[in-house]
């Protein structure tokens, strides 16, 4: 069995990530900024949670994964199925995040211009 290698979410490697108010204003106002001054609707730390998990279903990555990812238990993994199940669902995890991070990317991301062939030159390689 590997032993964990420490904390995930940190910005010291000391102590757990703490601060969050003061990083989401300081997002708040960089895509107000980015924004032309237009800030965004108002919304929650918690409602990335919400977004993950919505886009993880429309993503077709199982309920157990994305519930462990958000390290959170219901009838997946609640009462007696919580008893008996001990997968980590680790590889699954990492597998579920590298594949919404390459999501995220390509939303962010400007969509190219070059995609775009005339006619004619389409014919041409053919």
């Amino acid at each position: 069995m590997v032993k964990a290698a420490g904390l995930v979410l940190t910005t010291t490697r000391r102590t757990p990530i703490s601060g969050i108010t003061k990083a989401k204003n300081a997002l708040d106002a960089v895509v107000t900024e980015t924004n032309e001054g237009e800030p965004l609707p108002s919304w929650r730390i918690h409602d990335i949670r919400r977004t993950v998990a919505t886009g993880f279903q429309k993503m077709g990555i199982c309920f157990e994964v994305t519930e462990a990812v958000l390290n959170f238990v219901s009838g997946a993994r609640g009462g007696i199925a919580g008893v008996y199940q001990r997968h980590d669902w680790k590889d699954e995890k990492r597998a579920a995040l590298e594949a919404w991070a390459q999501h995220v990317e390509a939303l962010a991301q400007p969509q190219s211009k070059n995609n775009v062939v005339s006619l004619d030159a389409a014919k041409r390689s053919a």
